[in-house]
């Protein structure tokens, strides 16, 4: 009988055992879930802060805007004049002299702005053909004190992707012998090969606007042992220490560094300013110069840039897509 009553007494004991472990148990899993629906809001909360500054760590959207973007388009901006002062030792203002002299009604020229240069002004026109009227105007009735020439374009770029550098084409005479002769090309094509870049498998060429619109309108060459997709490429380059385009950081002259995120003097891994504080140095600079309302609460590498929007606009204007 005291042999019964231990074991019951022993079967107590674990029960009560049992019920607090349980109620540990239960006040844990509350405890967890209270934690997991706190930081399901924290994270919810992060994410609508960081909305405007998205796009801060991609190497990517600058690409994928252009491929949006630059295929037949055609900038009603994309002709224009360079006028300069004739003699450098005496660089008058050259937009005054020639808003005196130029009257563009009278020539029939419609000009959509103008923008200081180095030496003088470009001077945006409608079209090649006011950029014509313009440039007799300047060089007949202002010869001697400026000169007015046209803004020299280059041909367009095409990336050949998914290449397989094979021996045949490895050598850029073999590698253009190779696409003219598949691609029903002429012997004297307007074709150069700028790059090869055999890491992402890619190929740069430099084209004719005529064979561009020829090859982008199939949308691929036939190359070696494959049919590779060949789309629109301009080269876009920014300096990740002060932020500005047209560079890279080996090659920055600049005496202080910019964060992309802020635009402060220190690097984008060294920043801790908040969500709302992000100010885009390119745009702070783009307003001023342009002495208009540009936005600059975002990244100095986020894809609607208005500084970035305008940097791709005048490279494009200096390429012949016609």
């Amino acid at each position: 009988m005291l042999i019964l009553q231990k074991e019951i007494e022993c079967l107590n004991r674990e029960k009560d055992i049992q019920s607090k472990l349980i109620s540990e148990l239960e006040s844990s899993l509350e405890l967890h879930k209270f934690k997991s629906d706190t930081l399901q809001k924290e994270l919810s909360e992060a994410k609508s802060a960081i909305a405007p500054v998205k796009n801060i760590a991609s190497t990517n959207t600058y690409s994928q805007v252009l491929q949006k973007n630059v295929k037949n388009e055609k900038n009603v901006e994309s002709s224009v004049l360079l006028v300069k002062s004739a003699d450098r030792n005496n660089r008058d203002d050259v937009l005054q002299v020639l808003s005196k002299t130029i009257i563009p009604s009278r020539l029939n020229i419609c000009i959509s702005g103008t923008k200081k240069i180095k030496e003088g002004v470009a001077v945006y026109c409608k079209g090649d053909d006011d950029v014509a009227k313009l440039k007799n105007a300047v060089n007949g009735q202002l010869n001697g004190r400026l000169t007015a020439n046209e803004l020299k374009k280059y041909n367009p770029r095409l990336l050949v992707k998914n290449v397989n550098f094979s021996d045949d084409i490895k050598d850029d005479k073999m590698l253009i012998e190779n696409i003219v002769g598949l691609n029903d090309m002429d012997d004297h094509a307007d074709l150069k090969v700028i790059t090869k870049i055999e890491r992402t498998r890619q190929i740069v060429l430099e084209v004719s606007p005529d064979l561009r619109k020829k090859l982008l309108t199939r949308g691929y060459v036939w190359l070696g042992w494959r049919k590779c997709p060949i789309v629109d490429h301009l080269r876009i380059t920014q300096c990740f220490r002060c932020c500005k385009f047209g560079h890279i950081a080996k090659q920055c002259k600049s005496s202080t560094s910019a964060c992309i995120k802020c635009s402060r003097d220190h690097m984008a891994n060294q920043c801790e300013v908040a969500s709302d504080q992000v100010k885009c140095i390119n745009c702070v600079s783009y307003g001023s110069k342009s002495k208009s309302h540009v936005q600059v609460n975002h990244a100095a590498n986020d894809s609607h840039c208005p500084a970035y929007i305008n940097y791709v606009r005048n490279l494009k204007n200096r390429i012949n897509f016609d």
